[in-house]
């Protein structure tokens, strides 16, 4: 059985213990998000914007984001706003390969603590196609010579060349791993359609389903 004395401890003990829990400051925290457009793909050129709303009780010192591939870099002091909303955009560079990269966005705040949210950045490629030239083979008038070079460093899937009056007169499909190819293909027009305009439609289409398409190409069959 207690006695008054252990009972009037007690108390005393309790009231020490939450007094001492209340004095204590409250920890620091950044909370926020920044938009994610989830599935999105950036291409050379392409304007990146990256929004965001970011809250700390207590203040926010500065906020940065630095992407030395993308050639990102943005430092500001927040001076200590409880709030700050991002909003900026920055143009992709030209880049030698494909990558998905991620783009940190540090936020410290009034008491050094420091907290990082991330965008993903799926920067890729479509296919390119250059010094296209089409011929006549002077031995034949119903023959043409189709050359170029395609570039993709994805990998170049497949190349069609489309007429809506003849058809398909050139049909490639590459195997794995074909980055760069030189065209020097050649095909054929039926006798009967030697005469008159026909546009022609380019598509070349690479590994990750990307494509460029030229349509209705005319005075391409050479002389």
């Amino acid at each position: 059985m207690f006695s008054s004395r252990n009972i009037l401890f007690l108390i005393l003990g309790s009231v020490l213990v939450f007094g001492c829990g209340t004095d204590e400051p409250e920890l620091s925290d950044t909370r926020g998000y920044i938009s994610s457009a989830k599935d999105e793909v950036y291409f050379q050129g392409d304007i990146l914007i990256l929004e965001g709303s970011f809250y700390n009780n207590q203040g926010l010192h500065q906020i940065e984001i630095i992407n030395e591939d993308l050639d990102l870099y943005f430092v500001l002091n927040l001076q200590g706003q409880i709030v700050y909303d991002l909003n900026i955009e920055h143009t992709l560079p030209l880049l030698q390969t494909p990558k998905i990269h991620e783009v940190l966005i540090t936020l410290t705040d009034v008491n050094t603590e420091v907290r990082t949210f991330s965008y993903l950045v799926d920067y890729a490629f479509r296919p390119k196609i250059l010094n296209m030239l089409f011929s006549q083979d002077p031995t034949d008038p119903n023959k043409r010579y189709f050359q170029g070079r395609l570039e993709d460093p994805h990998g170049i899937k497949s190349l069609k060349l489309h007429s809506l009056r003849i058809g398909d007169m050139i049909n490639l499909q590459f195997p794995d791993q074909v980055y760069i190819y030189d065209l020097n293909e050649d095909f054929w027009f039926p006798i009967v359609e030697t005469f008159g305009e026909y546009p022609l439609t380019l598509q070349i289409v690479n590994k990750r389903g990307f494509n460029v398409t030229i349509f209705d190409f005319e005075d391409a069959l050479g002389n």
